[in-house]
């Protein structure tokens, strides 16, 4: 039985779920996969739950029996709330694994991109510095040629001054 209910459906949220768009809330996860809001649901017990009338029962027992009494008296299948209980945890499993997919893609894209960035700016630097080391080499030449040059003249003034 539990394996029918489990391979009953395949849940494919890709078609479903828009990146930037996640599904917030159970209600659409269960929307999204079909599973039917009509008939007995596990949310029964959660109503029960909730009600004032079991919350003021002290012991977990005797919350129990009155919960089996209440099932009994709204003609609930205990096999229907265990079988939407099995569905409703099948869909929210799929919906965990589809995010941490999504999650996992996304990560790798931005490493990725990141990375790609990364060594465009290395480039970028790499190709600033040798320009900055061709700039500097140049000035250093002309630097050395006015030196030559000025040392050229104060030869020249030394050597007129000889006369």
């Amino acid at each position: 039985m539990l394996k029918r209910i489990m391979s009953n459906q395949d849940y494919n949220y890709e078609e479903n779920v828009e990146p930037g768009n996640e599904v917030k809330t159970f209600e659409e996860i269960f929307k999204i996969t079909k599973i039917p809001t009509k008939g007995p649901s596990i949310d029964k017990i959660v109503e029960y739950l909730d009600s004032d009338f079991i919350r003021g029962i002290p012991d977990m027992k005797s919350k129990s029996a009155e919960i089996l009494k209440k099932i009994a008296m709204d003609n609930i299948s205990k096999q229907d709330l265990f079988d939407d209980a099995i569905r409703k945890d099948k869909a929210l499993d799929t919906y965990e694994d589809f995010i941490v997919s999504r999650m996992k893609k996304f990560y790798k894209k931005t490493v990725e991109e990141m990375n790609a960035l990364k060594k465009e700016l290395e480039e970028k630097n790499a190709a600033y510095q040798k320009d900055c080391i061709g700039t500097a080499t140049v000035r250093y030449v002309y630097l050395v040629f006015l030196k030559q040059e000025v040392l050229s003249k104060d030869r020249n003034i030394c050597n007129c001054s000889a006369y």
